[in-house]
């Protein structure tokens, strides 16, 4: 060893009967807790994450369920600015409709 440098040493003493307990024993100790308190916050971003999916699933339902009446999912509106042009007139049948128009 260099005669200039030191070296320092700390003995801990381990608790014997009626000893104290150490930090370093406290520490084994809290192990288990830091662990479960980990566990507890990802099952509650995992329940909320959930809540959100049921949430989004509701409004798909939901939307789905609107979609279950063709006659409102088939609805479309027509209007002409000039009838002496074209003349929009409702009815039930579904036709398709080609118009050649001349510049």
């Amino acid at each position: 060893m260099n005669p200039t440098s030191t070296r320092v040493v700390t003995l801990q003493r381990r608790p014997g009967p009626g000893g104290d307990p150490t930090p370093a024993d406290f520490a084994v100790e809290e192990r288990p807790i830091r662990a479960l308190e980990q566990k507890k916050t990802t099952f509650g971003k995992q329940k909320s994450l959930f809540g959100d999916l049921k949430g989004l699933l509701d409004k798909l339902t939901t939307a789905a369920k609107a979609l279950k009446k063709t006659t409102d999912f088939l609805q479309m509106k027509a209007a002409s600015d000039d009838e002496t042009i074209v003349k929009v007139v409702r009815t039930n049948a579904i036709r398709m409709l080609h118009l050649d128009l001349e510049a």
